[in-house]
């Protein structure tokens, strides 16, 4: 293991500072070979890699950071909770949500192939209402891509939702409402940042054309539906999303 994935390793385990370290993550690239190499490590400890994130994957998020493409990351298995989950705020510094669209693939994705959107559409087997749960630690107002994306993008997991749908309905039409103890704090339709399937069809590509093996029954999570949202321990957060069903969780003090 390198050096540079060595700090992020130890970072993600420690939850320590997210501030670049000089040299290490100068552009993208490298930053994403600290990534698998941390991830590939960490995951051992963490039940395996059980999806793919996908982040900043609308234009005013690409723009805002000067980026010419989204970010992706890891989700480990073992972090990967249903519906009605009780996660304990001390196992988190910083805990903040997404609701978002998640993708359950439906058969093995390989390295060797590109991927499109029309083919997305046909290998997720269910599209699904999900919380992404990222730990931002002592990280706000410190966005440096590289280090970010190194560093896997915050991603602390994941709340799965349901029942689901085989195929995506009209997103113009398709309604996300967030509660946060019952307070309403988002309401909106057609709030998905892309096309689930577009995103889809970047993480599918983005992985395999990394050596990755996605499995069969991987999440993909296919970008938020509002601003990234801190809530409080002793709250239930609730997300309903039309015909897709909903997910819930609550923070235990």
């Amino acid at each position: 293991m390198t050096e540079a994935s060595q700090f992020v390793l130890d970072n993600l385990q420690s939850r320590g500072w997210f501030a670049p370290e000089p040299g290490y993550f100068g552009d993208n690239a490298a930053a994403y070979g600290a990534q698998d190499e941390a991830l590939d490590e960490l995951a051992k400890a963490r039940g395996g890699i059980g999806g793919y994130k996908i982040a900043y994957n609308s234009g005013a998020q690409l723009a805002a950071l000067g980026q010419s493409q989204p970010g992706a990351a890891y989700v480990c298995a073992a972090q990967i909770v249903h519906t009605g989950a009780k996660l304990a705020a001390a196992d988190y510094d910083n805990l903040m949500i997404e609701p978002e669209i998640g993708a359950v693939l439906g058969a093995e994705l390989v390295p060797g192939k590109t991927y499109t959107a029309a083919d997305m559409a046909g290998l997720v087997a269910r599209w699904l209402p999900v919380f992404e749960l990222l730990d931002r630690r002592n990280s706000d107002g410190h966005f440096h891509v590289p280090t970010v994306l190194a560093h896997n993008i915050f991603n602390e997991g994941a709340v799965l939702g349901g029942p689901g749908v085989a195929e995506l309905p009209d997103l113009a039409a398709l309604h996300s409402v967030v509660f946060d103890n019952g307070t309403r704090v988002h309401d909106a339709a057609g709030a998905a940042p892309q096309d689930p399937a577009e995103a889809a069809a970047f993480l599918a590509n983005h992985f395999t054309g990394r050596g990755q093996v996605m499995k069969a029954g991987s999440l993909l999570l296919c970008g938020t539906h509002m601003p990234i949202f801190k809530p409080e321990a002793g709250h239930e957060l609730r997300f309903e999303l039309g015909a897709l069903g909903a997910v819930s969780f609550s923070i235990v003090k």
